[in-house]
């Protein structure tokens, strides 16, 4: 049987080559050999330090041969959740930490200390309708606003405007730093009810 192999013509490791041949690894099992040509200058040394950085050795001609390294790394990985809101579980694992719902998490990571984890204490079936209708409201004050129309006003307007928009301003303090404390409780596991 041939050895597969990928050209990348004049494409070098600094835009984008080691994408194509992690992509062309990707289907070969552990020891498979995969012949990597190319007219970029550098391709020999940029081949063997990308290779030498993920656990490849690369043999005369460019010929890589693929390691263990980038399968070992999924051993024991797990997916965290569904990706859409089906997708929640009943109590995400702490060792999902930051990991985005629905994607692979590797094995071995440490605990986070989210001790809002439990589906049935934070979720709502109606969060994801929530947070789509909030963030289509969201006031957009380059849009809601024409800024070109100020005018000159007299001091006495101009103070109580002041007054105004502090009072404003003090108000959406005070709406992000109470739910920050209650948010950065919650198992990310959750991002809509997070983010609404």
């Amino acid at each position: 049987m041939a050895t597969p192999a990928i050209d990348l013509e004049e494409l070098g490791f600094e835009r984008g080559a080691g994408l194509l041949v992690e992509h062309a690894l990707a289907a070969l099992p552990a020891g498979a050999r995969l012949t990597v040509t190319g007219r970029h200058p550098a391709l020999g040394v940029d081949l063997r330090a990308w290779c030498r950085g993920r656990g490849h050795r690369v043999e005369d001609g460019n010929v890589v041969l693929k390691g263990r390294a980038s399968g070992d790394r999924w051993n024991g990985a797990a997916r965290a959740g569904g990706v859409g809101p089906d997708g929640v579980v009943g109590r995400p694992d702490p060792a999902w930490g930051l990991a985005a719902r629905g994607a692979l998490v590797e094995a071995g990571a440490p605990p986070t200390g989210f001790d809002l984890d439990d589906r049935d204490v934070v979720w709502a079936d109606i969060a994801p309708r929530l947070y789509a209708q909030a963030a289509a409201a969201q006031w957009d004050p380059a849009a809601a606003v024409d800024w070109d129309a100020a005018e000159d006003l007299p001091p006495e307007i101009e103070a109580a405007v002041v007054q105004v928009m502090t009072y404003l301003v003090e108000n959406e303090q005070a709406a992000l730093v109470v739910p920050a404390r209650f948010l950065g409780r919650v198992h990310p596991h959750f991002r809509e009810v997070v983010q609404l």
